[in-house]
């Protein structure tokens, strides 16, 4: 849920019930559009992830290899694949959504999200992406620089480093 201004970093101080306080507080400052351009430029390509990949919008989940690419819709992960660590210590998780329900034909949707909370950087290892498919990273906001990646920003390797509290977006793209 997004409030008027969020996605440029108006924050209102923290008062998200100032809607009868006439004062700077509650009026809307254009100039932090500007100077959160970063900020501004991740929502949009969060809005348009969301948009664009399906498996995001599933209500319903089922069980174990029940798409064609053999995973299941929702699966849960830590830093090693297929392994969550649950316990309260844990700052770190990962999670992959899978639907057939596609905007191409014959292709597979799977997103793979990996949420580090903790305080230092974390490495994970992906799981191994389908026969066919490869790790395209979309967004990194470990990357202050360059949260959000050019089309073509594919996984070479078999995991990732996740900078301190921050969230990396795969989709896992068919190889041409």
């Amino acid at each position: 849920m997004l409030l008027m201004g969020d996605e440029f970093g108006r924050s209102q101080n923290g008062n998200n019930n100032a809607y009868c306080i006439d004062s700077s507080l509650n009026w809307v400052n254009w100039d932090l559009l500007e100077s959160n351009k970063k900020l501004h430029e991740v929502v949009k390509s969060l809005i348009k992830i969301r948009h664009h990949h399906p498996a995001l919008r599933v209500n319903e989940f089922e069980g174990n290899g029940a798409h064609s690419v053999g995973l299941p819709s929702c699966s849960f992960h830590g830093q090693q694949p297929w392994s969550p660590d649950w316990s309260s210590s844990s700052r770190q998780i990962a999670w992959m959504m899978t639907t057939d329900q596609t905007v191409q034909k014959d292709i597979s949707d799977i997103i793979y999200v990996i949420a580090n909370m903790a305080h230092y950087a974390s490495w994970f290892n992906l799981p191994e992406a389908p026969n066919g498919y490869r790790w395209k990273i979309n967004i990194n906001t470990g990357d202050l620089n360059q949260p959000v990646l050019p089309p073509n920003s594919f996984l070479n390797e078999g995991g990732i480093l996740a900078g301190d509290r921050s969230v990396v977006i795969f989709t896992a793209d068919p190889i041409p």
